[in-house]
């Protein structure tokens, strides 16, 4: 009877913990202040799974309003790849080539994994895309930041808060889809006039 209790006490322990209670007015504040920083710089390393392959890559993202600049290095297969553009276009250069295409299928030919480009701009920081409905599961930590999250898909989770010079922002960011994840770690947050 012991061993018994002892195992459902042990199962117990092993299921995830109901989400937090979430504590809306300092969520709000919080998501206003990132919100409200549209030039940034993270610095990092990401990891990517899919059935098929994973690969890694430093990450370099530099945000100025719509526009950004995504530097990756690392084991892609070819190297490193510069991607920059907006929402709508983007283009990519390496290895002497550049390709214009739309931002998410510039990831997929550089890391043969096809990633949500225009919301990661958004996830980095630890907010959901503003024009996605609904936003599902939000959590929070008791600061009012966001401990995860579900959109477009995606169940997101954020940890590792920090204070930087552009706000509290996520050092550790995993998201999972029904057949990819991937796991961000930030080193670095920075304004974008910092070298």
């Amino acid at each position: 009877m012991k061993a018994l209790a002892f195992a459902l006490l042990l199962a117990g322990c092993a299921t995830q913990p109901p989400p937090s209670e979430v504590d809306l007015d300092a969520w709000r504040q919080h998501r206003q202040s990132v919100s409200a920083v549209d030039e940034w710089r993270a610095i990092g390393k990401l990891a990517v799974k899919s059935p098929q392959k994973g690969t890694s890559a430093g990450l370099d993202w530099v945000q100025r309003g719509d526009a950004y600049r995504i530097s990756l290095s690392g084991p892609l297969g070819f190297g490193s790849a510069l991607i920059e553009g907006n929402a709508d276009m983007a283009q990519m250069q390496y290895d002497g080539q550049t390709l214009f295409k739309r931002p998410d299928e510039l990831v997929l030919q550089a890391t043969g994994i096809a990633l949500p480009v225009d919301s990661w701009c958004w996830w980095l920081r630890g907010i959901p895309m503003p024009d996605e409905r609904p936003v599902k599961a939000l959590a929070t930590n008791p600061q009012g930041q966001a401990s995860g999250f579900l959109q477009r898909g995606w169940t997101l989770s954020f940890s590792g808060y920090k204070r930087t010079a552009i706000g509290f922002l996520p050092s550790k960011i995993r998201g999972q889809s029904a057949n990819l994840s991937f796991k961000l770690m930030v080193s670095e947050w920075r304004t974008t006039d910092s070298q």
